[in-house]
């Protein structure tokens, strides 16, 4: 080997000495490094360690309190229940601690605070209200003022029978500011049979009519005149004749029916004004119908329960003495109990809850026709008319209709085709009613002439047929004068939606709630017992005797949730419990002394008292 060759290989060994001895110098200062972090790390987490104790230290701080109202004005003797809230110095809102406040004032002759911040007044000037906590103080002024005015809130206004009304004391200051006063005063009302306020001022009503209530405060006193009516969930109207249920589930009537007169009334003369029926019994439904001058009237318990009173004509009171008088209510004799209940000419019918329908008194199918029953041949105890199930039935005075477990509707009795259902045997035969499509509800006709059935089908659109005498198969009068009868239902000319459908008592008159704004239209006669029409409403003349075309009432609420339609007019139910009605003549003399001189076409407020 020569000795470049020799140099060359020691010059490579030293060149590689040289770059391990790097290497290892910069692994080192990498341990060495690491080393060292770990100890910084140390020392740095005990640095965060510290801001943090003085950060918490500064939020257990409180740098700034703030009291709340930032003004207070009061009567003397009136309580202001004052408030406060602390921030640290960075605004954070602190939770303050029971305690931690120091409530003080500065005038305590003029007013004083115990530790939870509670004012009381006791003399007129104005003093400092200070709060303050560690270092933190506020204030704020207390203004003790004298009383010139007190009011009742609400001052005045109408009260729902028998529903608690919590009236307030409230005191102003002769610049108008409203003062606390810390006290309710003194109540009294007059009469206290009307309604009777406790000294909470809490009114407690006890019977419709006019109560007055003052409230004493030192030298000043206010009043304020509350009308407290009765409010009704359900309603039906009949003839002449209402019954109401009230909110409180005590049954209510007025009106008339039969032919009562003042000086010689019967029991069911009530035309001056709405009579709570003595009654221990809550019904969920009655009828009645106006027989022998007096009439009878039946009401339907939830247990399934007839009660029956009034004239024992034809024995529909269900009692063997015909013609006698029973002022109160007679649990009908029987073992049969029902879900529903309706009385006609002469006749009380029921449907079981195994939808059979049972009837007593004279053959609910004789229709005006029941001059040929005698005491003998009427029955007093319910019997079996027609075997179902059923599940609704529908009763005027000579026809019965029932609804199938099929959706569909027949009928027994006398409408003015002649007799359906019934050849005279005694056994009951059901006529179906061929409509072109099933209906959901029918309404049998009141009159064996002169009058017509009308139903909804599933779409709610009406369907009638009959005598269009009085336009009420909603279509015009023939041109050359001749009516138009009709055996089978047929949709009428307009096409009207309704929800629910009533008819009057001759079924000549058939009015319907609109399922789209919640309104009543009403078609057919307009006419009831007197020379004036009123059936139809205020959109009308007086002097229009019919019309095919529905006409709505105007005047009406807009939360009506029940209505009927009487002889001359028709009644509805609003969601707040009152009854609003229009062509009052003949049916009671509610909302005019002269209602009976002349009907009123525009709807009224029917006032309970």
């Amino acid at each position: 080997m020569n000795i470049d060759c020799i140099r060359v290989f020691l010059f490579l060994v030293f060149l590689q000495v040289i770059a391990v001895n790097i290497a290892c110098s910069d692994s080192n200062k990498t341990l060495r490094d690491v080393g060292d972090v770990g100890h910084q790390s140390d020392g740095d987490q005990a640095d965060v360690t510290a801001d943090q104790d003085i950060r918490e230290d500064e939020g257990r701080h409180i740098a700034q309190l703030v009291v709340l109202p930032r003004t207070i004005a009061m009567a003397p003797t009136g309580v202001v229940q004052a408030s406060i809230k602390g921030y640290d110095s960075r605004g954070v809102e602190l939770e303050l601690e029971a305690g931690q406040v120091v409530w003080e004032v500065e005038d305590p002759q003029v007013a004083t605070v115990d530790q939870s911040g509670k004012i009381t007044g006791l003399q007129t000037g104005t003093t400092q209200l200070l709060a303050s906590a560690q270092e933190a103080v506020d204030s704020v002024e207390v203004h003790v003022k004298r009383v010139e005015h007190i009011e009742i809130i609400p001052n005045g206004g109408e009260v729902a029978l028998g529903t608690p009304l919590q009236l307030e004391l409230r005191a102003y200051s002769a610049d108008g500011a409203r003062l606390p006063v810390g006290t309710q005063g003194v109540w009294a009302s007059d009469p206290d049979e009307i309604a009777e306020v406790d000294s909470n001022g809490v009114l407690n009503s006890q019977n419709p009519g006019m109560v007055e209530v003052q409230v004493t405060l030192g030298a000043l006193q206010a009043a304020a005149e509350f009308r407290v009516e009765v409010k009704f969930r359900s309603m039906h109207c009949k003839g002449t004749f209402c019954c109401m249920t009230s909110t409180q589930s005590d049954m209510y009537c007025w009106g008339r029916m039969g032919s009562g007169s003042e000086d010689n009334p019967g029991m069911f003369f009530m035309e001056s004004s709405i009579t709570k029926i003595e009654t221990d019994l809550e019904f969920i439904s009655y009828d009645w119908e106006a027989l022998a001058g007096w009439g009878a009237l039946c009401g339907l318990t939830e247990l399934g329960i007839v009660y029956c009173w009034g004239t024992n004509f034809y024995k529909m009171v269900g009692r063997e003495d015909f013609l006698a008088i029973y002022e109160t209510p007679q649990e009908l004799e029987t073992e049969v109990h029902f879900q529903d209940i309706a009385m006609g000419t002469g006749a009380a019918c029921g449907l079981t809850f195994e939808g059979d329908l049972y009837c007593w008194g004279a053959k609910p199918f004789y229709g005006y026709s029941t001059m040929g029953v005698s005491p003998e041949n009427a029955r007093a105890q319910p019997y079996l008319v027609v075997e179902g199930p059923f599940t609704e039935f529908r009763m005027s005075n000579g026809v019965i209709c029932l609804l199938g477990l099929d959706s569909r509707w027949s009928c027994i009795g006398d409408d003015l085709f002649g007799l359906i259902g019934d050849d005279g045997t005694g056994v009951s035969q059901l006529t179906a009613i061929s409509a072109p499509e099933p209906l959901v509800d029918v309404l049998p006709p009141n009159s064996p002439s002169g009058a017509a059935y009308c139903g909804l089908n599933s779409k709610r659109r009406v369907y009638c047929w009959g005598s269009n005498l009085y336009q009420t198969l909603g279509h015009p009068p023939a041109a050359d004068g001749s009516v138009l009868i009709t055996q089978a239902p047929q949709p009428t000319l307009w096409d009207l939606r309704f929800s629910e459908l009533r008819g009057n008592s001759h079924s000549s008159r058939y009015c319907g709630l609109n399922m789209g704004v919640t309104a009543i239209a009403c078609w057919g006669s307009n006419f009831g017992p007197g020379t004036r029409g009123c059936g139809l409403g205020p959109r009308v003349s007086s002097a229009l005797k019919s019309t095919y075309i529905p006409q709505y009432i105007d005047g009406l609420p807009e939360d009506i949730v029940d209505f009927s339609v009487t002889d001359s007019g028709g009644c509805a139910l609003t969601e707040g419990g009152d009854i609003w009605c229009w062509g009052l003549y003949g049916d009671g003399s509610l909302v005019r002394e002269d209602a009976f001189d002349f009907c009123e076409q525009s709807p009224q407020r029917v006032s309970t008292f």
